[in-house]
Formats: C-alpha cells, structure tokens, sequence
C-alpha cells in the first residue's frame, strides 16, 4: 500500500512539474492569460456597478465593453507571440482555455444578473455551463487514455465566434436602443440574439461529444486487437 501511495505521490509531482515550470509562469503570452482573467473581473465590475462620466448614464458600459473587448484581443495576441516567438509551455496550454472561458463566463454571468427575468438568457447560460462541465470530464477521461481533441474543432470556433457576436451586441447595442424602444421589445430581441447562440452551443456540444465516443472507439480498438490477438495465441499453443 505504502508503494502504491509513494508511486501516485511520484506520478503527480512528475506531472505538476511538466506543467508548472517556474520559467514557463513568466513567459509573455502566461502573463497576457493572467491579465485576461484580471480583466474578466474589472469588466464584470464596470458593468453591474454604473457610474457617470460627465453625465454620460452610459459611460460604464463604453468602459465596460472595451475592457471585454481587450480581453478577447489578448487572446489572440498570446497565442502570436507563442507561435511566432516560440514561447508554448504546457502551462500556456492549461491557461490559455482556461481565460478563455472565464470570459465567456463572466460575459453571461453579467447577462443574467442583467436580464434575469428572459427565460432565454437563462437557457443560453445553463447550456454554456453544461457544455462546459461535460467538456471538462471528456477531457479527464481522454487523458487517462493518451488522447485529446487536439485543439478546437471549427463547430466549437464558430459557436464561439456567434457566442461573442450576439452577448457583444446585447451588452453594447441593446442599452442604446433602451433610448427610443419600450422593454418588451427590447426583451424579444434578446431572447432572439440567446436563441441563436443556444442553438449553436448546443451544435457544438454535440459534435464534440460525437468526436469524444470516436476518440474513445479509437483509444480501445488497440488493446481490444491486442487481448484477441493473445487469445489467438494461447488457442495455438
């Protein structure tokens, strides 16, 4: 028991080290990950907490939405300079989705302290977060067998792709149009915008986990070879 216990000790230090290197945390495009979760919250902070600029009601939002907006531009910038600067470190690749959604997080987070009251907004964000959750698990079970989804799929670029188009446009447009529009129209174009990223989050989630089930055949079709291959062995024996 004690080996077994030493062993696991052993196998989790050997993996904390590949991906925890101190040299890896202050590489540039590591830093831009750790500035993009601060931004995450200095935008979600910007947002539910309105202030006024020179009498501007809307000034929050302007600031709000460009700190966002920021933070998205910061993920495309690290992975550049990853590429182009040869910085990629096993960190980066556990950092780099993770800041990715925890934007997206704190972006419906935001909408649904905001538009509670659209059953929409929340649908979108309780299909997001189980998307998400049964992502992660997929992850966790392909790991234990050597394999992975090698990166993002264009469905789950696209889904993300409309996700920031459509909370873009109901976080910076919508307040405009709260000038000269009465609630409850505003309210059907939200829940049209959430309809349309529900439906692709869901397309998304589907595909990665028809991918997840192929992966998985694939990870088993070997040792399944090889047990009916050693059975062959011992008939002839």
């Amino acid at each position: 028991m004690k080996n077994n216990k030493n062993s696991n000790n052993t196998n989790f230090k050997n993996v904390a080290k590949s991906f925890f290197r101190k040299e890896d945390a202050f590489l540039i495009p590591n830093i831009l990950c750790y500035l993009r979760v601060l931004l995450v919250i200095a935008f979600m902070i910007c947002y539910l907490i309105p202030f006024e600029i020179h009498g501007n009601e809307l000034a929050h939002i302007y600031i709000a939405t460009g700190i966002m907006m920021l933070a998205a531009y910061s993920d495309f910038i690290d992975g550049y300079i990853a590429r182009t600067f040869d910085q990629k470190s096993e960190l980066g690749k556990v950092l780099d989705p993770i800041a990715d959604k925890l934007l997206q997080l704190g972006i419906i987070i935001v909408l649904v302290i905001k538009y509670h009251s659209s059953i929409y907004v929340c649908m979108m964000f309780s299909v997001f977060l189980a998307k998400e959750i049964t992502l992660f698990f997929e992850d966790l079970f392909m790991a234990r067998r050597n394999t992975s989804f090698d990166g993002a799929k264009w469905y789950g670029k696209v889904s993300s792709f409309v996700f920031y188009v459509v909370t873009c446009f109901i976080l910076l447009v919508v307040p405009f149009l709260s000038l000269g529009m009465d609630m409850e129209n505003q309210m059907i174009i939200i829940d049209v915008c959430c309809i349309i990223a529900t439906i692709c989050l869901i397309l998304a989630w589907v595909m990665y986990f028809l991918l997840f089930l192929k992966l998985m055949k694939k990870a088993n079709t070997p040792s399944t070879e090889k047990k009916s291959s050693d059975s062959e062995d011992s008939k002839h024996d």
